[in-house]
Parts: C-alpha cells; structure tokens; sequence
C-alpha cells in the first residue's frame, strides 16, 4: 500500500465543499442521543456507527496509518459525498482514534464536537459493558489500549484493574481533546465543546447549531427536539453485568492511575 493513495480532485473537492461534523469522544457519553438530535435538523446527514465504519479498520490503523488513509479514500470519502446533504454529521466516538490526523493530511478540514461525560460514570459504563482496554474483545475492538503506538503512557498498566483501564482510557481521550481543539481552530475549523446535560437545553443545542454554521428552521426543528428529548437512545441495558464498587474504591483506583500518568502530562491529571 503506497502511504497515501491519490483522491480523485472532483471528489476531494465535493469532501472540502460539504461542512463535516465529527465528534471527539469516549462513548458512553450521549453520542447515540447528539446523533438523534442532529437528525431534526434538515440538511443534516447524521449518522452514528455509520457504515462504512470506523471499526473496521481503528485496530489496525493504531500501528500502521496506512490503513486509515486507505478506508478514507476508498470508503468514507465516497459516502459522505454521495450522502446528498450539505452537512455530514457522525457522532462515532471512533473518528477520533486515528483518523483525524489522516484527514487532515489528504487536505479536508472537519469541524469538532467535543462530547463530555463525567468519567467515573463513563467507566462504569463500559465495565458494565465488559468493554476493557486491551483486556477484552470490545474494548480491543473499540477503544484505544496503553500498548498503542501514541498514548498517553501507562507504566505497569498490565497489573492494573479493569476499572483502571477504563479510567485511563477517559484520560487519553480527553488528551486527545485538548490536542485536536487548538489543531482544529489554528486551521480554521470550529470545535464546540458540549455534554449530554448541556444538550438537555434546547437554547444550548439551537446555539451549537449557530457555532457550526448549521442553518436550522426553529419552528421546525423544536417539536422534533422535544420528541428526541424524551427518548433513550444505546441503553443496551440487556449487555450489562453487575459491577460494586463504593465511592471510596473507585477513587484510590483512580488516584494510582493518576500517580503512574502525572508524569507524563500533569496538567490533565489535575483538571481531570
């Protein structure tokens, strides 16, 4: 594979004309609700785990990006400029595990959502969902682990606990966060930063709207807004195992973490 094919101009172009919204996000943090949102908008593409997807090729691109810039040109690219809207939004939490950097390279700017949840609740939930960093098949499949190439380091991290992993998972996606959002502004693009207690507000969503240059009809979009409000969107209740742990548990795993990472980059420990 040459490290980066060629893009037909007329569909780079048609890439470039469109306004992409990509979300930047650990999952398990409303990013299956944003897309329910987005699609009361007309003129919105907005998908979730869309196809072609992202899955089936992050594992692989972790350690060979060839692999990322490959199923933009050949997969992602052709569907979002055959999707016929002017605005492609995606909300999977996967774009921003490899992908962004390669389409950046081939020229194609997207603007940013980055979609925040409380961590501990976050990591609860894919413990939960038995969705470990380099312990299990979905956490494999779907996450970033610590023996990736680029990560925030974790010394040790095999002896660490599963809920350890998880918590270190939500550091390295917020680091990420923080990475992409000056990258994306110093290039012109728009990055909102939002929560799923954020989007309960229709005034906040109308807004992130605005910031995005989405162009919406309010009275149309509000009583679709209300309908989606009411939903639950991904709850895959029927997955979930039991998981105990007090308060006080969970915050001396989350402080050894802590001490094993400050290292490296302090400033997100402390905020964090």
């Amino acid at each position: 594979m040459n490290v980066m094919p060629n893009l037909d101009p007329e569909q780079l172009a048609a890439c470039q004309a469109k306004n992409l919204v990509f979300t930047v996000t650990t999952g398990r943090s409303g990013s299956g609700y944003l897309q329910g949102l987005m699609a009361t908008v007309d003129g919105v593409t907005s998908l979730h785990e869309a196809s072609p997807d992202f899955a089936h090729v992050m594992r692989f691109a972790q350690s060979d990006r060839r692999f990322a810039y490959h199923f933009l040109a050949a997969q992602k690219f052709p569907a979002i400029v055959n999707c016929g809207s002017p605005v492609y939004f995606e909300s999977s939490h996967l774009f921003c595990k490899g992908f962004l950097e390669p389409m950046l390279a081939f020229g194609v700017i997207p603007n940013l959502i980055v979609l925040r949840r409380t961590p501990r609740k976050v990591e609860l939930s894919l413990l939960q969902l038995a969705t470990v960093p380099a312990r299990t098949w979905p956490g494999m499949q779907y996450l970033v682990c610590p023996d990736d190439m680029g990560v925030l380091p974790l010394p040790g991290w095999q002896r660490l606990s599963d809920y350890q992993l998880c918590y270190w998972y939500c550091l390295e996606i917020e680091r990420r966060a923080r990475l992409y959002t000056p990258l994306i502004r110093s290039l012109g693009g728009t990055v909102v930063e939002t929560s799923l207690d954020n989007l309960s507000s229709r005034k906040n969503f109308f807004a992130m709207l605005e910031r995005l240059k989405i162009s919406f009809d309010p009275q149309v979009v509000t009583p679709r807004y209300i309908g989606v409000k009411g939903s639950t969107y991904n709850a895959k209740t029927d997955r979930k195992v039991d998981v105990n742990f007090t308060d006080e548990q969970l915050a001396l795993q989350e402080a050894e973490v802590e001490k094993r990472v400050r290292d490296f980059d302090p400033a997100l420990v402390d905020v964090c």
